[in-house]
């Protein structure tokens, strides 16, 4: 408390910090692309070196990384874990105008504590200050549940207990860079340097940029409508299946300077409260601008 369901860190020693994020996501079936609106993360992350000290002219071995999760927005079961809800339209069977408005939300262990997105990886960092990433490969699944379906226009009052059959796994790839020397003497060099480049060119687990990937619908279950009707099948063929592409962006982890190490609070999910009164707040700590936001692809003919 004040900050209950939080997970607790894998990587220590690191900080508490906040994350500002954004997100596409296709659904193949449907032929739609949904945005994610920007929202607010908690994320425990740091760096420390592996390996000890390096022979002279040899590379420092460093781990980097963290853990994340969502602010939940109101009316959300729990203070963390759960993003804004997001809509869909399809066509069921076909023929039919449908609208289906879908949760998501982290995995909860037994416990109720949630099984955070965690991302880490291995680089190396030359006398010279020049720093060497890989790519960062991050494997998850996400609880996906539809807490609204329209069909032609009218609520059909679906269930509380519309969901998959199982979380929906996701695969995400951020592409590794190297930084020069010169612009490694500190953070705030890295981060000038890592934002004059193209965001689609790089990924940190502490300085932000994309991660690609894809995510694998599985089938629905538990859509019962007030009437009776089992949407299942059709929420299933409209919508479920691999291959469904998702892109994350997400700006460098920042920290309050009046209240460094802290998280953001339950109800701090649209909020990034940066600059602060008085803070000589760097550029990357900022909000999306609406030019900034994930474009949506164009359609194609076919």
């Amino acid at each position: 408390m004040p900050y209950p369901g939080l997970p607790e860190p894998t990587i220590e020693p690191g900080n508490w910090m906040w994350v500002r994020q954004i997100g596409m996501s296709e659904t193949v079936k449907a032929k739609q692309h949904v945005a994610v609106p920007p929202l607010t993360l908690a994320a425990y992350g740091g760096s420390l070196p592996t390996g000890g000290d390096p022979a002279p002219g040899e590379p420092y071995h460093m781990l980097t990384g963290g853990d994340a999760a969502f602010v939940s927005p109101p009316g959300s079961p729990e203070p963390y874990g759960y993003m804004p809800p997001i809509r869909v339209r399809t066509v069921g069977f076909g023929l039919l105008p449908a609208e289906a408005t879908i949760q998501i939300s982290q995995r909860r262990r037994g416990d109720g504590s949630i099984v955070p997105i965690h991302a880490e990886v291995n680089y190396f960092m030359m006398p010279d200050k020049t720093r060497t990433l890989p790519d960062t490969v991050i494997e998850d699944a996400f609880e996906v549940r539809v807490i609204q379906v329209k069909l032609d226009g009218v609520d059909v009052g679906i269930s509380g207990n519309c969901r998959t059959v199982r979380p929906a796994p996701v695969t995400m790839i951020g592409p590794g860079y190297t930084a020069p020397g010169e612009h490694n003497q500190s953070n705030e060099d890295l981060m000038a340097y890592l934002d004059s480049l193209d965001v689609e060119s790089y990924f940190d687990p502490v300085f932000g940029g994309q991660l690609t990937g894809t995510i694998e619908i599985p089938p629905f279950t538990g859509c019962t409508t007030q009437s009776g009707d089992d949407l299942s099948a059709m929420l299933t063929l409209s919508a479920s299946g691999p291959g469904n592409r998702v892109v994350a962006r997400a700006r460098a982890a920042c920290a309050l300077e009046s209240n460094f190490n802290l998280p953001p609070a339950p109800g701090d999910y649209d909020k990034f409260p940066f600059p602060e009164e008085g803070y000589d707040n760097p550029p990357w700590c900022r909000e999306y601008e609406p030019n900034e936001l994930i474009p949506y692809p164009e359609r194609s003919d076919s």
